[in-house]
């Protein structure tokens, strides 16, 4: 989904991947897996991206950047914020999708306006227990399932299972990606930028 998994195009504001203070094992792997993504897929400055427990997001950044959300409703609430602009509600462990329950595994996708900025967007990658989050994180951050994704909300049934090689494991020199050879010449600390077609 625009603003943030479209190849080739640039990220247009600012992005916090956001998880809950007490995060485990699947929020942060989750995290830093959708921002390894974006960094691979679309057109992206790094110092643009940010991933952060909840309590540390001030109200501006809030308003000022796009958001992508991790976690259950009940663990992350920023989820729980964005989730009434949404098809789908928490109803005790519970998630539905308009009036249909969906099995607690089942993992939700949602592409909304932010909550703190109509301007801006957040997209959720929540269900209502921790291995729902993880189908959520998986199909976006796997090539296969992500090109199946359009319009904005998914529910995700099944697991997504990676593909046996992984292309991203690749080895590559940067001649590879299109730069000419650079000698560097010069002592203390200096800085270098390094241009090239992925």
């Amino acid at each position: 989904p625009y603003p943030f998994f479209r190849a080739g195009y640039p990220v247009v504001a600012p992005v916090t991947i956001a998880i809950p203070d007490d995060q485990n094992e699947v929020e942060l792997t989750g995290a830093y897996r959708m921002a390894a993504d974006l960094a691979t897929r679309v057109l992206f400055d790094l110092d643009l991206l940010r991933v952060r427990p909840v309590s540390s997001i001030t109200q501006d950044e809030l308003q000022n950047q796009q958001l992508i959300l991790i976690g259950t409703p009940q663990r992350n609430p920023l989820v729980a914020q964005a989730l009434p602009s949404t098809p789908f509600r928490l109803q005790g462990n519970q998630m539905f999708r308009d009036q249909q329950a969906l099995d607690p595994a089942f993992g939700v996708l949602a592409l909304t306006s932010s909550p703190f900025n109509g301007n801006l967007r957040a997209l959720l990658a929540t269900g209502a227990e921790d291995q729902a989050v993880k189908r959520s994180v998986d199909a976006l951050t796997s090539a296969g399932p992500v090109a199946l994704l359009a319009g904005p909300t998914g529910v995700l049934t099944e697991p997504v299972v990676a593909p046996a090689n992984r292309s991203f494991q690749s080895i590559f020199t940067f001649k590879d990606a299109g730069a000419s050879e650079q000698t560097l010449i010069g002592g203390g600390t200096q800085s270098t930028t390094l241009i090239f077609s992925s």
